[in-house]
């Protein structure tokens, strides 16, 4: 498991202290701090100069133009001395002297800052930070350098020195120790040499808690480099199961990286460390506390994470992709704010070495992105919106960043298959061979993706019809695309309710359990759909009674009836033409409102069928009360809003009792008046419909009351 740590937390870091001797001769060159003012984005030319297993590469003035404009202002030159040098005497071949010169060269022409160091060059020191080998190793450090400054000694600040790359030592603390002989051994042969280096700006490294700034002649001359790699993220060729045989452990890739780009479904490919909050904390803590805020610069000499060629089944390469722009992004965003100078390693994934052209001109708008931007794109959008392009024919997208103001507006547009249509950097799309290829539009982390049919378009798409399947059994649908020379057929099958039915790519249902499911398919947006019976549909239904006749407050029951009588889905949904009339609940059952008549529905959720019943709704006690003059009596208001009602008894003299009958017959209120024409009752009723019956020695009476 200590292993297990070690590897995990590999994290390479190396330290860059520069400083600058006055000479009576040569003007001080600037300090660090104004030298790294200057540095904004920086690129190592990897796995070139350094090469000891072939012969040392180039780059050329076409490469470092392209690396300058493409937006990096500095270059790191990875040198191996020793191995290109006389064993023996340690003196360094004079050819390869004048290569690394003409690569350097490259990038002054450029106005480009340049730093050249001891790269692993066979692990002469870097493998070697021992108190057994630190004689020999500090007397080569000494012939090396001062060999390397005195052949560069002319040039000015664009040319930084770099002490080693990555030492490194079993016994940190003698490791320190020892370290600190070769650097300064490095710092003294080359101010040694006068000219500019008596004020150059050198670089050297160590441990990432090495925080002793070394000493030397001239002050304000130090910068920091540290180098970070996620193992797992950046380095990890393939998935290591059981790498210790415990049977416990296993080492996974990292595919995924950043908040929102976690795959929900390749989970173990997923990060539970180094991400933001990690990477924060080794710039903030680690580099700028112990460095920037003492006034030492800090350069990033290394990072990196490359977009794998082959991802383990089942993950998302989408996703992977996106991980990386953002890391690459982030790494900058972060090194730059917490006052570090960012180098990208390159070893020829972003730029091609023979042409300069930009391989991955997505990761590299990333960094630049992350280097300049004030205001980021929050968004982008395709404006004019082409679902089809005929084959050898042209069109021109535009896309809108947002928000308006931000800083980069860059869109880079990319075609999923361009042996079907391929898009030009301003967004023109040229169909190439019949099929449907999705051009995208990018700016910073947004896409927006519009899908083309190469071809002839589909406009529409039919099925044909099938009422009913039985459980368990199956049917294939059959689509059919309009046109019918239509370039693209694919249709895409779905199911409104999979517990009933499914359906597969094919058009192959199959029924599950008893229901009505809407079956679907899909052709370039366009649909079609059939509803089918799982069981046995219904052909009808029938509601009984036809016709009835109920009075005020009465109800009666209504019974719907399917045919086949063995029909699977048998509910229907009730409905009143006037529920002032009559109303009916979900069972069927109607209550009689007021006079008058209603019609009143059964629906069948299963084919819709219909069918009515018509309700004819009479007064309350009309065939068993005369009522005589209603007008000589009078109520009001009418409707009641409050509870004082006046009555106003008219001719009626004596004794009158006053009932309040609901609709249903019950009495629920009864007063009784002695010889009083105008009076006011308190009645305290519920809203509805009453009928007020007046009981006297004379007459009986009948009035409605409407209570609000």
């Amino acid at each position: 498991m200590k292993k297990l740590l070690k590897i995990r937390d590999l994290r390479f870091v190396s330290i860059m202290l520069v400083f600058v001797m006055s000479m009576n001769v040569w003007a001080e060159l600037p300090t660090a701090k104004q030298i790294a003012s200057e540095m904004k984005l920086g690129w190592n030319l990897g796995n070139t100069l350094e090469a000891t297993w072939a012969t040392p590469g180039n780059a050329s003035q076409i490469l470092i133009d392209s690396v300058k404009a493409a937006g990096f202002n500095s270059v790191r030159l990875p040198c191996a001395w020793y191995h290109n040098s006389n064993k023996t005497t340690h003196v360094i071949n004079a050819a390869y002297l004048a290569q690394v010169k003409r690569n350097v060269d490259y990038c002054i022409k450029d106005s480009m800052f340049v730093m050249i160091n001891i790269h692993w060059d066979e692990g002469w020191l870097e493998n070697h930070v021992t108190v057994t080998d630190s004689a020999s190793v500090n007397a080569m450090q000494k012939a090396y350098w001062t060999q390397i400054a005195t052949y560069f000694k002319n040039y000015d600040r664009h040319l930084l020195f770099a002490c080693a790359n990555e030492p490194n030592s079993q016994d940190q603390a003698i490791g320190r120790t020892v370290m600190d002989l070769y650097i300064q051994t490095f710092i003294k042969a080359v101010r040694g040499t006068g000219g500019n280096n008596s004020s150059r700006t050198l670089i050297y490294q160590g441990h990432p808690d090495y925080s002793t700034i070394p000493k030397d002649e001239i002050p304000d001359r130090l910068m920091f480099e540290a180098h970070s790699y996620g193992y797992q993220f950046a380095l990890l060729a393939k998935d290591d199961i059981n790498p210790w045989g415990n049977g416990i452990d296993s080492l996974f890739c990292i595919y995924y990286w950043g908040k929102g780009n976690h795959s929900a479904t390749d989970i173990k490919h997923n990060p539970t460390y180094d991400e933001q909050a990690e990477i924060d904390k080794f710039f903030g803590t680690t580099l700028k506390t112990r460095f920037v805020d003492k006034g030492v610069p800090v350069i990033l000499g290394e990072y990196g994470a490359w977009k794998r060629g082959t991802l383990a089944a089942g993950s998302d390469r989408e996703l992977h992709d996106k991980s990386i722009e953002y890391y690459f992004y982030y790494m900058v965003s972060a090194a730059l704010k917490n006052g570090a100078i960012p180098f990208v390693w390159d070893t020829g994934s972003l730029f091609n070495r023979s042409t300069g052209k930009l391989n991955d001109p997505v990761l590299v708008d990333g960094m630049v992105r992350a280097a300049t931007d004030t205001i980021p794109a929050t968004g982008v959008t395709i404006g004019q919106k082409i679902d089809s392009l005929t084959i050898g024919a042209t069109a021109t997208l535009s896309a809108n960043v947002l928000p308006i103001n931000a800083t980069h507006k860059t869109v880079i547009w990319t075609s999923d298959n361009s042996s079907l249509a391929t898009v030009n950097s301003a967004g023109l799309v040229t169909g190439h061979k019949t099929g449907k290829v999705n051009i995208s539009a990018k700016a910073g982390v947004n896409i927006e993706t519009l899908s083309i049919i190469v071809g002839i378009p589909a406009t529409g798409v039919t099925i044909q019809k099938i009422d009913s399947l039985a459980i368990g059994t199956t049917a294939t649908l059959t689509a059919n695309i309009l046109p019918i020379n239509a370039t693209d057929k694919t249709v895409t099958w779905s199911s409104n309710n999979t517990s009933i039915a499914t359906v597969n790519s094919a058009g192959l249902v199959t029924g599950l359990n008893v229901g009505r499911v809407i079956i679907n398919a899909m052709a370039n947006g366009y649909k079609a759909t059939v509803s089918i019976v799982v069981g046995i549909p219904a052909k009808g239904v029938t509601v009984n009674p036809k016709t009835d006749t109920i009075r005020i407050g009465e109800t009666k029951q209504l019974v719907a009836t399917f045919s086949p009588s063995n029909a699977s889905i048998k509910t229907v949904k009730w409905s009143s033409n006037l529920i002032n009339v009559a109303t009916v609940s979900a069972s069927g059952l109607v209550t009689a409102v007021s006079k008058g008549s209603a019609v009143i529905s059964a629906t069948a959720t299963d084919g819709n069928f219909r069918s009515s019943c018509l309700i004819t709704v009479l007064d309350t006690l009309t065939s068993i009360i005369q009522v005589r003059k209603p007008d000589d009596i009078v109520l009001f208001p009418n409707p009641l809003n409050g509870k004082q009602l006046t009555v106003d008894l008219g001719w009626l003299k004596g004794i009158t009792t006053i009932q309040f009958i609901e609709i249903n017959g019950q009495i629920v209120l009864e007063q009784t008046l002695f010889d009083m024409q105008r009076t006011q009752l308190d009645v305290n009723l519920k809203p509805g419909f009453y009928m007020v019956k007046f009981l006297n020695n004379q007459k009986t009476l009948l009035k409605k009351l409407l209570i609000n």
